[in-house]
């Protein structure tokens, strides 16, 4: 008499591997796609939202929450504590603008002038010191604490 393989105690080759390929009838047609009808028109990605908010003028006029996605609405408030003062938020927001800058190719990089870079250097050096101070301070802070105990 044969074992029954489902109630064999001993695994089986095919049992090692959970995963395997869907089934031929389940895949997706060749030169179809599973999202046929794609991003929607006029959708921007992070990189075009964020360039365009950095050097997009300031002015009075807040843009209706309504219409603007998560991450817009993110990036919005980032820059607004930015503008206010807030040295994470600087950090983070010129962070994000440098790397969308690089990796959108040299068309946008282009038109910053030489003096808007060495003036976003100078401005990045001030909140990477700035940073670390903060950081030693609460250090600092930490160690008295300790020592009071």
């Amino acid at each position: 008499m044969e074992s029954d393989p489902d109630t064999d105690d001993t695994p089986s080759p095919a049992h090692e591997t959970p995963y395997k390929p869907p089934p031929k009838h389940g895949r997706w047609p060749k030169g179809k796609s599973g999202n046929n009808k794609g991003r929607k028109a006029g959708s921007k990605n992070k990189k075009t939202v964020i360039i365009e908010m950095m050097e997009a003028k300031l002015g009075r006029k807040i843009p209706d929450p309504k219409r603007l996605t998560r991450y817009e609405a993110m990036m919005f408030k980032a820059i607004q504590k930015a503008l206010g003062g807030d040295i994470r938020s600087m950090g983070f927001v010129l962070t994000e603008y440098r790397k969308a800058i690089e990796s959108s190719g040299a068309g946008t990089a282009a038109a910053t002038t030489e003096e808007d870079q060495q003036a976003y250097s100078a401005l990045c050096a001030k909140i990477r010191r700035e940073i670390e101070a903060e950081a030693s301070e609460m250090n600092r802070n930490k160690v008295k604490s300790e020592v009071k105990k």
